[in-house]
């Protein structure tokens, strides 16, 4: 009886394992962002900032996913109030646009270069009312390495 009890739990662990090798931790990247946000009454806005970002690439999931109030997340499969999802990344960038509508339209886009690490990210809120724009450069962040 113990040995079987002993195989069970080594055929539970090597399932387990190989389930975990499938799905990927998420690249955390810091990225120095100037953001341009423009009103459609023309007021303009702009801050520069460091920025979080989570990229996701799971077998369930992928997407950027974000923190910061000024930066949307957009995540794949669609969820709930997404009217439309794309993901055109490939080896060298992640390029991620979600379409959304709560009470209004938004339209959320993420290029993210991952040789270089240039970024651009656009959020258009209601066609216009509110348009994003932010540019700069990301960097991996150590992950291995932890200050506190």
């Amino acid at each position: 009886m113990k040995f079987k009890s002993q195989i069970l739990i080594s055929t539970i662990f090597l399932l387990l394992s190989s389930f975990n090798s499938y799905a990927q931790v998420p690249v955390k990247i810091e990225c120095t962002l100037k953001i341009k946000k423009q009103a459609r009454s023309g007021e303009t806005t702009t801050v520069i900032k460091d920025v979080l970002l989570d990229v996701v690439q799971t077998n369930g999931m992928t997407g950027v996913m974000s923190t910061d109030d000024d930066i949307r997340s957009v995540v794949l499969p669609k969820q709930q109030n997404v009217i439309e999802v794309i993901n055109n990344s490939d080896e060298n960038r992640w390029f991620f646009i979600a379409k959304t509508q709560d009470t209004k339209i938004t339209t959320t886009k993420y290029m993210i270069d991952r040789n270089s690490g240039q970024i651009l990210y656009t959020n258009d809120f209601n066609e216009g009312a509110v348009f994003t724009e932010a540019t700069g450069r990301c960097f991996k962040v150590d992950t291995t390495k932890r200050k506190f």
